[in-house]
C-alpha cells in the first residue's frame, strides 16, 4: 500500500510577528513597572540606613566628647550662634537658646567647641603652631627631630608648614576645638587662646553625606544649678537634600 505524505508550507506571518513583538512590548512595560518601585524603595531604604550609621557615629562621638567635664557653675556651659572666635574678658557672653557651636569647660584651664560648621585650615595650624610651647613645635616630619608631634591639628596635614589656603578639614564636618579658657565678669568660659583643633572622623565614616548640628534646649540641675544636658539636632545631609534627622541628649556632668 502506497503511502502518501503530504508537505505543507507554514511560516510565520508578519502580522503575527507584529502581534508577538506587541505582546513582548506589553509584558517588558508590565515587568518594568513593577520593578521600578521596588528599585526605588531598595536604594532609599539603603541610603537611609546609611545616613542612621552616620547620625549613630557622630551621637556616639559626641556623647564622648561630653564627657570628662569641668562643670560646676551656668557659665561652664553655654551655645553660641557659630564660629571659633576669641573672646577677650571684656566681651559680652550670652547663652542662646539654640546654636551651632557647644562650648564647654573641659578643665580650670581649657574648654572644648563642638560644631559642624567650620573650616580647619592653614591659618588655623599656624596660630595652634604659635602658641605651641611644647617640643613639638620643633618637629620637622624631614629630619624626624624635634617632640612628639602629638597635636591633632599637625597630623590633618600633609606638612608640617601646610599654606593658609590648605583645608585639612572643611564645613559638614564635625569639628572639636580645643582652647585655653578664660573667665569674664559673669562667670562664662571661653575660648581664649588656641590649642588644638581635630576632626574626631575620618572622612570614610561620612560617607557621601555632611552633617549639620544645632544645640538647644540646654537644661540646669534644679539643685546646683550647673548645666545637666543639652539637645543637639543631627542632620544627615546628601545631594538630595536630607536624608536622616534625629535629636540626642548630650549629658554634661
Amino acid at each position: 500500500m502506497r503511502r502518501r505524505i503530504y508537505k505543507t508550507k507554514k511560516a510565520i506571518t508578519l502580522i503575527e510577528l507584529v502581534v508577538a513583538m506587541a505582546l513582548i512590548a506589553i509584558f517588558a512595560v508590565a515587568c518594568v513597572s513593577l520593578i521600578l518601585p521596588i528599585s526605588v524603595i531598595y536604594t532609599h531604604n539603603n541610603d537611609l540606613a546609611k545616613a542612621q550609621l552616620v547620625a549613630d557615629n557622630v551621637a556616639a562621638s559626641l556623647r564622648a566628647a561630653c564627657t570628662g567635664n569641668d562643670v560646676e557653675s551656668a557659665g561652664d556651659v553655654w551655645i553660641a550662634s557659630s564660629g571659633y572666635e576669641l573672646i577677650e574678658e571684656s566681651d559680652s557672653i550670652s547663652s542662646l537658646p539654640s546654636g551651632k557651636v557647644l562650648i564647654i569647660r573641659k578643665s580650670p584651664e581649657y574648654c572644648i567647641s563642638i560644631a559642624s560648621n567650620y573650616e580647619i585650615n592653614g591659618t588655623l595650624y599656624g596660630l595652634v603652631k604659635a602658641n605651641d610651647t611644647s617640643d613639638d613645635a620643633t618637629y620637622s616630619i624631614e629630619t624626624g627631630a624635634g617632640g612628639l608631634y602629638s597635636r591633632a591639628i599637625y597630623r590633618m596635614f600633609p606638612g608640617d608648614d601646610p599654606a593658609a589656603e590648605t583645608v585639612a578639614s572643611g564645613v559638614g564636618r564635625v569639628h572639636y576645638g580645643y582652647f585655653a579658657s578664660g573667665t569674664n565678669v559673669n562667670s562664662f568660659v571661653f575660648p581664649n587662646a588656641y590649642y588644638d583643633f581635630t576632626d574626631p572622623l575620618t572622612n570614610t565614616a561620612y560617607d557621601i553625606y555632611t552633617i549639620d548640628l544645632n544645640f538647644s534646649d540646654l537644661t540646669y540641675d534644679v539643685v546646683t544649678g550647673a548645666p545637666a544636658y543639652v539637645n543637639c539636632l543631627i542632620t544627615v545631609n546628601s545631594d538630595n537634600g536630607v536624608a536622616y534627622s534625629r535629636t540626642i541628649a548630650l549629658h554634661l556632668s
